[in-house]
């Protein structure tokens, strides 16, 4: 979503909003507490409006600034959330799209994190404006005619099968880290070059040709990985040769293997070289409140109470704390990040059916209506389809 927010803390999905804790779904809210599915409101503590004053007064009697209150607060809300609930998906402003989190986009089909596309399908991580792309993932910004690429955006034209090419690119296949280029085939780390071919230069004409010779090699002989996949032209780099380990991108994040399952499916993986560290403090024992926190805890190596890994609050940080009056974190930053993930949907679709059995949303028992959601089967949320979920906002 576009970030237009200021102050909003501990929320998940507002947009446009000021002063907002806690809460979830608001768009163009302010000083809103615990809320869920409100447009343009203030002055709102779990969904029950307040004056001003009442608002300010149920806030000050709050100590947003201690770690146990506001981990008490964490679970009230979430239980209050699941009372209210959800669209089956996370789009606004589309027109004939569907996957999750698809904005101000037309024809985008099964896409994931996309605004601002147009013609596109099975794209995901696209912002500021793609069209016609197909199995293409991250990051437009202008692109056009995408085909089954990543990393590629800022005025790409007509590429395929490439990954890190940039900058008015145009006219690419299978090439990496190459750089306003036009017309290339299987190059590495070229800048401003055109008509080459495994970063060799040719004349315009010696290029077509010997592009179409290799482009007719390559389909009729495959290429054979370690698991025995075969490879022809027409698809993506081979898994094996990914300069990316699995356990190094997001596809951990949402599709988490173990070391022995990625090989045994052919992905490269590269274990991290952490280092380890001797604390001086456990999370437990940190100062409860932000107010009793003194710039001598920037001197502590902290044990995450997640992982027991050490992690350290540096001074910018701490200032930032005591300026928004939040305590101080408990985890280290990956178990932060882990933490704050699994409020994120998956880039994943089951089919099911609206789950609305109110009668004043105009049907009689159950809502009728299905769609594909990216909120599995087993998930506690109340699941509406769009009609039903407009008709729940306030």
């Amino acid at each position: 979503m576009v970030d237009k927010s200021y102050r909003t803390l501990f929320s998940v999905d507002c947009e446009s909003c000021v002063d907002v804790w806690f809460s979830k779904g608001l768009r163009g809210c302010t000083n809103c507490f615990g809320c869920v599915n409100l447009t343009k409101k203030s002055n709102y503590f779990f969904n029950k409006p307040c004056t001003k004053e009442e608002y300010e007064k149920k806030i000050g009697e709050l100590n947003l600034g201690s770690h146990a209150q506001i981990m008490g607060l964490k679970r009230r809300v979430q239980d209050f959330w699941l009372k209210f609930p959800v669209k089956f998906n996370h789009t606004l402003r589309t027109l004939n799209s569907s996957g999750e989190r698809v904005y101000d986009s037309k024809n985008a089909k099964d896409c994931y994190t996309v605004r601002g596309a147009e013609n596109v399908r099975y794209s995901q991580d696209i912002q500021n404006k793609a069209a016609n792309c197909y199995d293409y993932s991250v990051w437009g910004a202008g692109a056009d005619n995408i085909y089954e690429c990543m990393t590629c955006g800022l005025g790409a034209y007509n590429l395929k099968f490439c990954f890190n090419c940039w900058d008015e690119v145009r006219d690419l296949e299978y090439c990496i880290y190459s750089i306003a280029c036009h017309d290339c085939f299987g190059c590495v780390g070229l800048y401003k070059k055109e008509y080459c071919i495994f970063n060799k230069q040719y004349s315009k004409e010696e290029y077509f040709i010997l592009k179409g010779k290799i482009i007719a090699q390559m389909s009729e002989v495959s290429y054979v990985d370690t698991n025995g996949r075969t490879y022809k032209y027409g698809e993506f780099f081979p898994f094996d040769l990914s300069p990316i380990a699995y356990n190094e991108c997001i596809a951990q994040d949402f599709f988490p293997l173990t070391a022995e399952t990625a090989a045994l499916k052919g992905y490269t993986w590269r274990e991290p070289d952490i280092r380890e560290f001797q604390t001086t403090i456990k999370a437990d024992d940190l100062p409860d409140d932000i107010s009793s926190v003194s710039d001598e805890i920037t001197k502590e190596i902290i044990e995450c109470d997640t992982c027991k890994r050490a992690y350290r609050i540096i001074p910018i940080e701490l200032q930032f704390y005591k300026k928004l009056k939040i305590p101080l974190p408990h985890s280290c930053h990956n178990c932060r990040f882990t933490k704050r993930f699994v409020l994120m949907n998956p880039p994943r679709l089951w089919p099911r059916s609206c789950m609305c059995r109110q009668e004043e949303h105009l049907h009689t028992g159950t809502c009728e209506n299905k769609f594909e959601t990216s909120y599995s089967p087993d998930r506690p949320e109340i699941v509406y389809c769009e009609d039903c979920y407009q008709k729940e906002l306030i």
